[in-house]
């Protein structure tokens, strides 16, 4: 929980994961549950890859596989959290730009790497954030993006 985590403020980080295959091995101690929806993989597919691409995280962090990502997004959001995306479109506010609210929580939507997350999940989202890139490229791989973004929020709440 989120008051036994030395250093940091108190709050709530639920992250979704639409159509990705690995649980990111990089976690904010607040995040209480990862919810894995649509096509992806899931800790429990025999291969082990995603256990193998978490280097074990994947046993402390409870998760969830949901068929669709929409009514998660609405869950979270009658729960009162702040459903917030990270993508790459036009009108995204820069990570470093947005307050990221403690209480009662954020909830950060990650898409798919190369198709990235559609308009209605985007439309049903508290608002977008992107990390600012350099370069040819405008992206950055979704383990690397979930990393980075969960430092940012724990930087704020501590």
């Amino acid at each position: 929980p989120a008051a036994d985590a030395p250093g940091l403020g108190v709050g709530q980080l639920a992250v979704g994961f639409q159509r990705w295959g690995h649980i990111p091995d990089v976690r904010v101690p607040q995040s209480e549950e990862d919810y894995l929806c649509g096509y992806t993989a899931t800790p429990e597919d025999t291969k082990g890859q995603t256990s193998r691409a978490s280097m074990g995280a994947d046993g402390f962090v409870p998760w969830e596989h949901r068929p669709k990502t929409l009514p998660v997004l609405q869950e979270l959001r009658e729960a009162g959290m702040q459903v917030v995306a990270l993508e790459t479109v036009k009108d995204a506010v820069s990570l470093h730009r947005h307050a990221f609210p403690a209480s009662p929580g954020v909830a950060l939507l990650l898409g798919n790497e190369r198709h990235g997350l559609e308009a209605d999940l985007l439309a049903a989202c508290s608002t977008v954030v992107r990390i600012p890139c350099h370069g040819v490229k405008n992206s950055l791989n979704v383990g690397i993006a979930s990393a980075i973004c969960s430092y940012e929020i724990a930087r704020q709440w501590s």
